[in-house]
């Protein structure tokens, strides 16, 4: 099986960067049980849900280009990366009210031994100019719509890099 590494010390900076995010948006008083919600998205592998949707399409899932818009802390990017699939993810720095969770990403990534340092970027859903048009095979997102300030840049953008006949979840 191929687990996700959290060291006690990244977990312990999620609960931290947490604590805003589940009392006053979430309504949820117990940060610990919060942090046990996003983890528990293990458990509902994305590669997984990829590989029996697309492999009915009659396509290899691992042979595509995938880029996750909001990866958060980077739990589903890096379950799909130790699936094999080629995946980048993009998340907002500071100054977009989910300080934090770019910088822990990295940490992830690098400490379940993802060598690619751009497996994830540090951008907006309504900015992605780092990546060329038609760039990807599949663009997905999860729980991430809601957080954005322009919904209609994001899908604009998402079918920018997004490539002919791909698809956009």
């Amino acid at each position: 099986m191929n687990s996700i590494v959290v060291p006690a010390e990244i977990r312990h900076k999620i609960i931290a960067d947490n604590k805003y995010f589940a009392k006053d948006i979430r309504g949820i008083q117990d940060s610990e049980r919060f942090f046990n919600i996003i983890f528990e998205g293990q458990k509902c592998p994305v590669a997984d849900v990829f590989i029996r949707f697309i492999n009915e399409l009659g396509r290899n899932a691992v042979d595509l280009k995938y880029l996750e818009i909001g990866a958060g802390y980077g739990f589903s990017m890096i379950d799909c990366i130790k699936k094999g699939f080629n995946v980048i993810g993009i998340e907002p720095g500071s100054g977009e009210g989910f300080e934090g969770r770019y910088e822990l990403a990295k940490e992830l990534l690098a400490v379940n031994s993802i060598e690619n340092v751009d497996a994830i970027r540090e951008c907006t859903g309504e900015d992605m100019d780092c990546f060329h048009d038609a760039s990807f095979d599949v663009v997905y997102s999860i729980a991430v719509l809601e957080h954005v300030k322009n919904i209609e840049k994001v899908l604009s953008e998402a079918d920018r890099v997004l490539k002919k006949m791909g698809l956009c979840t």
